[in-house]
């Protein structure tokens, strides 16, 4: 999701002693980091991007190549610079792509980069939104000529949100402005985004979520939806946070709408067909078993999305609400209860990514904070829940694992990757504030048990 590339990338292995702690990892039982995996687990370099502790809350995104290697994606505080890294099946830096593994973006179309999310074609091309721009990078890591038009990047040209008037009103002048939060590549190579398009008004902005599908090239697809995009309803103020693949080229999509930004947020799933057009939407402002979303804390915000391979769709509220949905749009009375489970973890968590393995368990991630005398230490998480929706015996603490590092450390979890039934990829940030060491980006590798049901 970068322009600007080159500047050499300074790297260094950090070591971070993570440790899984709760009854599994005490035991010593198969739920565990990956110890072949990287460094005992842990596969984490620092960019080397400004100062180091801008880096500390750094959001980081990750996808899977068809070849195995991962693909991490991570900006400084404010935007100012990203690098984009790739770990081969091991863990190890793969030093083939960019400048010894890394790959420096500062300044894409005349303006600082920052990534909002990282997506990889079947043909290994690698696609990154900014924040109203896609970058696309070849195998090597260059920016690749066949997209934008020999530049590597585009600025969609979104259409601006129309603004119902009554008769006689004039329409605002205010400026127009997109924002992409979301990124994936279908089978075809199309590139698909979600965001808000906002237009000021000096009585309410007026905002509409999005859906767009690019071609190869950079192109909006005029196949999909209207001229290439899906706008929301205007008369709200609307924010699309979320895109999933679905079979047969659909997409699962999660939006919220506020009116005027003043009354209470709501928050949809829906099932686009290939074309753009709705198939099934799923209110999860509804009462739904023990939990009630869309309540007036607005616990039925979107953290995440994803689809599995017999096309449901499994979703993760910012309170830990995870859920699932059948191709039908209904909650699976066969998850959870009722469709929903209260996912519970200690602390203050935030709750970021979810996954779904082949065989229908779910992956959720996040970081909890824990304050004492002396500081606030963010820790990552990882919960892993049958395909029953419970939580897997043996796996942590009541389904979840922490993972912490020595005195001080801290770590952070943003993107979580299934990889298959047996093992789990988690991306995100580690440090230790005590010993100086500064927090770098990376992925931690778990093994699950498929025979633990």
């Amino acid at each position: 999701m970068k322009k600007s590339l080159g500047i050499p990338a300074i790297l260094c292995a950090l070591l971070v002693s993570l440790v899984a702690v709760g009854p599994a990892a005490a035991k010593g039982g198969s739920d565990h980091l990956d110890l072949s995996f990287g460094k005992n687990g842990r596969a984490i370099v620092r960019p080397g991007l400004g100062r180091s502790e801008d880096w500390a809350q750094s959001r980081v995104f990750a996808a899977r190549a068809p070849d195995g290697q991962t693909v991490v994606a991570a900006s400084k505080t404010g935007g100012r610079g990203a690098r984009i890294v790739r770990f081969d099946r091991d863990g190890k830096l793969d030093r083939s792509f960019g400048r010894n593994g890394v790959v420096t973006i500062e300044t894409v179309l005349g303006a600082r980069f920052a990534p909002a999310g990282i997506a990889v074609g079947r043909d290994g091309r690698i696609v990154i939104a900014g924040k109203a721009v896609v970058v696309a990078l070849d195998q090597g890591g260059a920016l690749d000529p066949r997209f934008g038009g020999g530049s590597g990047a585009v600025r969609p040209a979104l259409p601006i949100p129309r603004i119902p008037l009554a008769p006689g009103e004039t329409p605002p002048a205010g400026p127009v402005g997109y924002a992409i939060s979301d990124i994936v590549v279908d089978g075809a190579g199309r590139i698909v985004i979600t965001g808000s398009a906002n237009r000021a008004s000096s009585i309410c902005p007026i905002n509409s979520g999005y859906i767009a599908r690019l071609t190869a090239e950079g192109g909006l697809d005029p196949s999909f939806g209207s001229g290439g995009v899906v706008l929301y309803d205007p008369n709200l103020a609307a924010a699309s946070g979320a895109v999933a693949l679905a079979p047969e080229g659909a997409l699962a999509t999660w939006h919220q709408t506020q009116v005027c930004k003043v009354g209470k947020p709501e928050s949809r799933i829906e099932l686009l067909s290939g074309s753009g057009q709705p198939s099934w939407s799923f209110d999860t402002e509804l009462a739904v078993g023990p939990v009630e979303f869309g309540a007036e804390s607005d616990p039925g915000a979107p953290a995440g999305v994803a689809v599995d391979r017999v096309g449901d769709t499994v979703f993760v509220t910012s309170d830990g609400t995870v859920g699932r949905l059948l191709r039908d749009g209904t909650l699976d009375p066969g998850f959870g209860s009722g469709g929903v489970f209260d996912l519970r973890v200690t602390g203050q968590p935030e709750f970021s990514g979810i996954a779904a393995a082949p065989d229908g368990s779910v992956l959720v991630t996040g970081s909890r904070e824990a304050a004492t005398r002396v500081t606030v230490t963010r820790t990552a998480f990882l919960a892993s829940l049958t395909a029953a929706g419970k939580p897997r015996r043996g796996f942590g603490d009541r389904g979840v694992i922490t993972l912490r590092s020595a005195p001080g450390g801290g770590t952070t979890g943003h993107e979580a990757i299934a990889l298959g039934n047996s093992a789990a990829l988690v991306a995100g940030t580690g440090g230790n504030v005590i010993r100086h060491t500064p927090p770098g980006v990376g992925l931690f590798r778990f093994v699950l048990d498929p025979r633990r049901r």
